[in-house]
């Protein structure tokens, strides 16, 4: 609306408190100070969430570090028996899968809790705004995903079960 008809810039609630701080007092002016502070926006707006992704991944990979470090001093500090009748690639691997798989869970963990907190924010300001559009909706949505978690979870199993036995084969091969 802005760009069509930069008068406009007059009547807006939250553009024309800001337009009286801008220095240009063209409305072309104005105009184009409106379209860099949104450029600004958008940069800063990204490169936040560039950061958050970044921290994210950071404590996951530290936290997967040292759970890997943990796990291998402890399976090196084992006694000596224990190694009797074990396999020592398959121990290794058992230990390092074990890490990853953690690894994955708590990076997962973390963008759900995150989307969830997102989630909740929107619909709260949804609720506030039109409740019964809400809920209705909301409700229809579960009732997709309960549908879609009920169809597609027995090939999500299979498919594991099936990953699980190649790499199974994979190590038996490799010994």
């Amino acid at each position: 609306a802005i760009v069509q008809d930069p008068a406009v810039i007059a009547t807006m609630p939250i553009a024309s408190p800001l337009a009286a701080l801008l220095p240009a007092a063209s409305p072309a002016g104005l105009t184009v100070q409106f379209i860099a502070l949104v450029g600004l926006y958008h940069l800063a707006k990204n490169g936040i969430l560039v950061a958050t992704h970044y921290l994210r991944q950071m404590v996951i990979a530290e936290s997967s570090m040292r759970l890997a470090a943990t796990v291998f001093d402890d399976y090196l500090a084992m006694p000596y028996p224990f190694f009797f009748g074990r396999a020592a690639p398959e121990l290794i691997r058992n230990a390092s899968t074990s890490v990853n798989a953690v690894c994955i869970a708590l990076g997962a963990a973390v963008s759900i809790i995150a989307e969830a907190l997102v989630v909740v924010g929107l619909l709260l300001v949804l609720l506030w705004h039109a409740p019964l559009i809400t809920v209705a909706t909301t409700a229809l949505l579960l009732v997709l995903l309960a549908g879609l978690q009920f169809v597609g979870r027995p090939a999500a199993q299979r498919h594991g079960a099936e990953t699980q036995t190649l790499h199974r084969e994979r190590l038996e091969i490799l010994q």
